[in-house]
């Protein structure tokens, strides 16, 4: 009885508790033919966004938080804040609109508004500098992203002096120099400043004891600049430095060694080549450092993370060489006494010798998380559970390695998170995963062989499916032909003895082979076997090389890069298509669900010609590349020219492969150019091409 009532009281909090949740988001203004225009909460937000609106409706009285962004309007003025009843917002978002100018008495009408946000509108300096005029005193976070300034100097944000701004973003602008050298004197209060992707090549700004978070993130800086000086620190509290993707080339720590309260810094992609002993020794609280994706980074000294207090280092996707030849790997991490995180993934670590890894290793025996994929790695190095008994997280995805050895993580006792997916394995029992509960597993993309040996794992998934990733849909025998969770062997077929399973195999092996010595006849299977094989992968017109064109089911197969696929459809495959051509391509014809490699063969030898369209994003593509094999290969193979190479771009010499110098090595493409005569021509060469044999096509209109 008391169960009962129990459940219908706890279904009755639910159903109330959705229908508050309902409640939260209701329409609640609407234009003239009850379209909604804008939703509202409990909580005085109001949000009218991408409605299209070039006014402020009427809003609700109890709004305090109005959300316009992406409508289309163009000024704000005080005439606009008569559908305003309620003067007291704190929040106020216009972003992505199409402002050009704010009346200087606009936001000042809003004295206790906090938040406002601008970003992305046609705001000049001159514009934007007046309508900051009587801002609000309250304003603690202004948002000046993607607007059309051309320059910063003291003057822009002079307006803001006294405010208790904490947070301003000036990301997405046009500067070339940041001259500040009063703007922390005017924003005493500011702890976060966004200065990314920008232009600034110049950094110049007056000192500041709020600032805490600062972002330089994608500008032109050629050296780090000068935070350090005679006088002491420029931003003694920072805490926060972002100076990725920049064009820094030579790390001078000079200029950040005076940051004592620095805890994180991130220095992606740059041009640094190496990293210098002690380099970062004098920041005496970093405890987070950012390097990846550096081109250039190609050697790292002995010492050169040197410092106690770093606790998180992150020097993955640079394809640096980790070997005893080229750095010295017992002294590479040296120092690093507390370090938790240790992400070197997408780097050379498979030249790496079992005495290299436990030198390297020995140095940061603390960590509790380590990343190593796709490091090119064919084995599992025994120094992770000989050495790091605190890790928790292992990740070794896409590497080669096809075996774990029993009891590998018996010592790792702390181990939650495994991941082993892109691998080689085909088989695992209890002996090679941990007795420990984890709270995350994955084994996808694994090429498992479905025998008797498997069982123990196809068990072990269905009893943990709910940590587990990609499963079931990755977890596939070697064959591709099932799903492990689909698997079923029957136990009494295991049940024979290894031994008995040998004799019978050796057995029928040996009865195979003198029935094959004896008849002569049993050679020509090989070659049925053969055949069979490439007809299984649909290759036959390879071998056969007189398909006919009426056994086309297209006139030509396109490949092309996904980022130039658009410009491709527009331009090349609606026209072919207008000219009665039939044109398959793949990002719109695909059958989804189909196997992406049979599907490609399928349809580029069911087409009569194969047309490769060339760009820098193309080369780039592992798929365009395999799709570039099959096509040259079926050129070989047929004995005449099937393909059709058309060049949307010029190719870098950066880019340039030998298949593609192949291909364009004897000017025998089409190059797509932009004016509208010369893309006559080449369209109306390349449906004539196509047309050479079939009879219905019509004269290119174009």
């Amino acid at each position: 009885m008391w169960s009962v009532l129990l459940a219908c009281f706890i279904q009755l909090i639910v159903i109330c508790h959705g229908s508050k949740e309902y409640r939260l988001r209701q329409p609640c203004v609407f234009d003239s033919s009850r379209r909604p225009l804008c939703w509202c909460s409990g909580d005085g937000y109001t949000d009218c966004s991408g409605q299209g609106l070039n006014y402020i409706p009427v809003l609700p009285k109890t709004t305090t938080r109005l959300k316009l962004r992406n409508n289309n309007l163009e000024i704000l003025n005080v005439e606009m804040l008569k559908n305003i009843s309620n003067k007291q917002l704190t929040y106020l978002d216009v972003s992505k609109n199409r402002i050009k100018n704010i009346d200087s008495d606009f936001i000042g009408v809003f004295k206790r508004l906090q938040t406002f946000n601008l970003n992305v509108n046609p705001l000049t300096n001159e514009e934007l500098e007046t309508s900051l005029k009587n801002i609000s005193i309250s304003l603690q976070k202004l948002f000046l992203n993607g607007l059309t300034l051309s320059h910063f100097d003291d003057d822009l944000l002079k307006p803001l002096n006294g405010s208790k701004i904490t947070v301003l973003g000036l990301s997405n602008n046009s500067f070339h120099d940041f001259n500040g050298g009063h703007i922390f004197n005017y924003l005493k209060y500011l702890t976060t400043l966004y200065l990314s992707y920008n232009h600034i090549n110049n950094f110049n700004a007056s000192r500041s004891y709020s600032l805490k978070q600062l972002s330089l993130t994608r500008n032109d800086l050629t050296e780090v600049p000068p935070f350090c000086s005679t006088a002491g620190a420029l931003f003694p509290n920072l805490e926060q430095l972002y100076i990725d993707q920049n064009c820094i080339s030579v790390l001078n720590m000079n200029n950040l060694n005076c940051l004592d309260n620095l805890i994180l810094l991130n220095i992606s992609e740059t041009r640094i080549e190496t990293l210098k002993s002690n380099a970062f020794s004098k920041l005496r609280n970093l405890k987070a450092l950012s390097l990846q994706h550096m081109e250039s980074f190609r050697y790292i000294e002995s010492y050169a993370f040197n410092s106690s207090s770093l606790e998180r280092i992150n020097i993955r996707d640079n394809e640096l060489h980790f070997k005893g030849s080229e750095m010295n790997i017992s002294l590479a991490f040296s120092g690093c006494t507390n370090l938790k995180v240790l992400d070197i993934s997408n780097n050379f670590l498979g030249k790496l010798n079992k005495d290299e890894w436990v030198l390297l290793f020995t140095k940061v025996s603390q960590l509790t998380y380590l990343d190593i994929s796709r490091g090119y790695i064919l084995y599992l190095p025994k120094a992770i559970p000989d050495v790091l008994h605190n890790l928790k997280e292992l990740r070794v995805s896409l590497n080669g390695i096809d075996f774990i050895p029993p009891g590998y993580f018996n010592t790792l006792y702390n181990i939650t998170d495994i991941y082993f997916d892109g691998n080689k394995l085909t088989m695992l029992n209890h002996t090679q995963l941990p007795t420990t509960k984890l709270h995350h597993l994955n084994l996808a993309f694994n090429p498992f062989v479905c025998d008797c040996n498997i069982l123990w794992l196809v068990n072990y998934l269905k009893l943990h499916k709910e940590i587990l990733s990609y499963y079931p849909s990755e977890y596939r025998c070697s064959d591709d032909k099932m799903y492990l969770a689909d698997l079923k062997i029957a136990i009494r077929s295991c049940l024979i003895d290894e031994q008995t399973s040998t004799i019978i195999k050796c057995s029928c092996f040996s009865v195979m082979l003198i029935l094959l010595i004896i008849s002569g006849v049993y050679r020509y299977r090989w070659r049925l076997r053969y055949v069979m094989y490439i007809l299984n992968y649909k290759r036959r017109k390879y071998i056969n090389g007189n398909m006919k064109s009426s056994n086309f089911s297209h006139d030509v197969y396109i490949s092309c890069a996904e980022s130039d696929f658009n410009f491709v459809y527009s331009n090349i495959v609606e026209k072919l298509e207008e000219n009665n051509l039939n044109v398959y391509i793949s990002e719109r014809d695909a059958v989804p669900g189909s196997l992406k490699i049979t599907s490609t063969l399928e349809n580029m030898d069911g087409s009569r010609f194969v047309m490769l369209c060339l760009s820098n994003s193309y080369v780039q593509d592992h798929w365009c590349e395999y799709e570039t094999y099959m096509a040259m290969e079926r050129s070989i193979y047929e004995g005449h020219d099937v393909l059709i190479v058309v060049l949307l771009e010029n190719i870098s010499s950066a880019n340039m492969n030998k298949s593609i110098h192949k291909l364009v090595k004897n000017n025998d493409f089409i190059l797509w150019e932009a004016n509208e005569e010369a893309y006559r021509l080449s369209l109306r060469r390349l449906v004539r091409l196509i047309g050479d044999e079939n009879t219905n096509i019509r004269t290119p209109s174009i």
